[in-house]
């Protein structure tokens, strides 16, 4: 973006990364996630980061991705993505929800664990969230 462009800053010359930060009690900021991968769900604000992390725990299980999919009651549904090469060492849906049990809030829980080849990635190594939905949608779609 060019830094003459006005919509880019807020009226005090802030630029919007559309990211969420916070900064710490050592005045180091530190990144919490973008904007656009935050999931609203029932009218709550959800970090998806912050389930992945949480999973990640899980020995069986060494990638995840979650991502909000489209849902006509909430809005958007909580659902965990697992690529294949994990999801065929045998880790059952259901031990991933009962190890989040206790360990997040009801609202935030994976409504469904989905199964892809791969999750896409940047060159970094940073999830294509919009891609994977995209890529879960279309194979969800009928024939």
């Amino acid at each position: 973006m060019n830094k003459n462009d006005r919509q880019s800053f807020d009226e005090d010359g802030w630029f919007n990364t559309e990211d969420f930060a916070e900064i710490d009690s050592n005045g180091f900021v530190q990144i919490l996630m973008r904007r656009t991968d935050r999931i609203v769900s029932g009218g709550e604000n959800i970090n998806p980061v912050e389930i992945e992390n949480l999973i990640l725990q899980m020995t069986e299980i060494s990638e995840v991705s979650v991502v909000g999919l489209p849902d006509d009651i909430w809005g958007q549904k909580i659902v965990a993505v697992l690529p294949s090469s994990i999801a065929h060492h045998k880790v059952n849906p259901d031990d991933i929800k009962l190890f989040l049990k206790g360990k997040l809030a009801q609202f935030k829980m994976p409504k469904d664990i989905i199964v892809v080849e791969s999750i896409p990635r940047t060159s970094s190594g940073k999830i294509k969230r919009f891609e994977l939905i995209e890529m879960i949608s279309q194979s969800n779609q009928p024939e």
